[in-house]
């Protein structure tokens, strides 16, 4: 990350307790002021497309029985691995042939365009699609698409490997000015609501129509991000049954409780990787390899290699499309704290499968009063320090998840005085605390 760009810090209700930060904390907070992302639920995030390509030369007999029935008309079907394929023309993809299963969720493109059939070359790509990835482990992925290579090209070997990457999320969205506030070397943006779409290439400009449901930075060929709304997308596309099946996996603060809201937006945060790039990543390795020895060509060129570096290539791409927050002062940058609780939470794992992941965490130490005062405590101590007024920190008080908690202590101690309560003297509660944390030096 930039050097000059500036993080937040991070706390939970627990780590307030303790004044300590928590580095998987909800609660953000830096001179800007703070932000609560404990309504921000990830319902998935994985691998959403992963383009496999295979080099080798092609088997003359197949590739002349595919040939014969494209040749007869538009529909014909032939039958390959057990599955049945239509063939179709390979299009703009660069290779001749296309054979599709979409019920098995695979595309397999045969015979490049940019060399002759006998040629032992880059012939075969293979695309698999969420609902072919998301019941298989790694290992049982590379048998697979292993197998199918070999019904085509002879001595196949895995020559790049394209993943496309996501999370998707529930309790935020995009800003108004999202578009301004990204920084990216990429001169390309697509923006676009879910019926039209405009599209330009004009060094930076940026476009956002309507509602902004979906935003595209960057090339193909290169690293591409993608933001926007999955469940609009899943219901055009007519795959909303399977992603809520997915999304209602997702862990929630119960066994029996999902984090998934079938009634809220589900927003996509995707990085598309083309096989280049990996390949730029594989010379990069291989020169840090000791005594010069470069890196088996299956690292980076197979999804089971690849499928170790998920992580790595996730925190790559947001550092290369970041979301910053200005403050008043041009040193006063800041990386967005959803965007860092992108980076420094979202961990992928090698793909394993139909298997579920679930935290449990313990119930915050907030059953008693000492804890509670201790976290607003040391809350306003936090609020000092970073020079926040009165009334900005009351309201980041309320928003912190502890001011009803608060409220009702308070009001607790006033009834004990056989007075009412009045909400007013929460702010002057708080004037007070911050005015004597700065005299006594503890806001420093």
């Amino acid at each position: 990350m930039n050097k000059k760009l500036k993080t937040w810090e991070r706390f939970s209700l627990e780590s307030l307790v303790e004044n300590v930060a928590d580095p998987k904390g909800r609660l953000f907070l830096s001179e800007l002021g703070q932000i609560n992302l404990t309504g921000v639920k990830v319902v998935h995030s994985g691998l959403d497309t992963v383009k496999q390509l295979y080099s080798g030369e092609i088997i003359l007999e197949q590739f002349q029985v595919i040939e014969r029935l494209y040749g007869e008309g538009f529909g014909e079907c032939v039958e390959l691995g057990g599955h049945v394929w239509m063939i179709g023309s390979g299009g703009a993809s660069g290779y001749q042939f296309r054979l599709q299963n979409s019920d098995l969720g695979l595309i397999i493109f045969l015979k490049s365009r940019y060399a002759e059939q006998d040629k032992d070359f880059s012939h075969l790509k293979i695309e698999c699609s969420p609902h072919w990835l998301l019941p298989r482990s790694v290992e049982v992925m590379k048998r697979e698409l292993d197998d199918l290579a070999r019904l085509f090209l002879r001595n196949p070997s895995g020559s790049g490997c394209a993943p496309h990457v996501c999370v998707d999320v529930q309790g935020w969205e995009p800003p108004q000015n999202f578009s301004d506030r990204l920084v990216t070397r990429a001169r390309r943006l697509i923006s676009h609501d879910s019926c039209k779409v405009l599209y330009m290439d004009m060094g930076e400009v940026a476009l956002r129509y309507n509602k902004g449901q979906s935003f595209l930075f960057g090339s193909a060929s290169s690293v591409q991000m993608a933001v926007y709304r999955k469940d609009v997308q899943a219901k055009a596309t007519d795959k909303l049954d399977f992603w809520q099946s997915t999304w209602s996996k997702a862990a929630g603060d119960s066994f029996d409780q999902s984090a998934y809201d079938p009634t809220k937006p589900v927003w996509r945060i995707e990085l598309r990787f083309h096989h280049s790039v990996l390949q730029d990543f594989a010379r990069g390795a291989a020169q840090q390899c000791e005594y010069g020895s470069s890196l088996q060509g299956g690292i980076w060129s197979h999804i089971q290699g690849v499928s170790n570096h998920l992580t790595g290539l996730w925190r790559y791409g947001l550092t290369g499309f970041r979301l910053e927050v200005q403050g008043d002062r041009p040193s006063d940058r800041f990386i967005d704290p959803m965007w860092q609780l992108l980076m420094e939470d979202i961990t992928y794992f090698k793909p394993v499968g139909d298997l579920l992941y679930k935290r449990v965490k313990k119930t915050p130490g907030l059953g008693n009063e000492k804890n509670l005062m201790l976290a607003v405590g040391n809350l306003l101590s936090l609020y000092a320090r970073n020079r926040f007024p009165p009334k900005k920190a009351l309201q980041c008080l309320k928003d912190s998840g502890i001011y009803d908690d608060l409220c009702a202590y308070m009001e607790r101690r006033a009834n004990a005085d056989y007075r009412n309560f009045r909400e007013s003297e929460i702010l002057e509660f708080v004037t007070k605390a911050l005015q004597l944390r700065t005299l006594l030096g503890k806001a420093a």
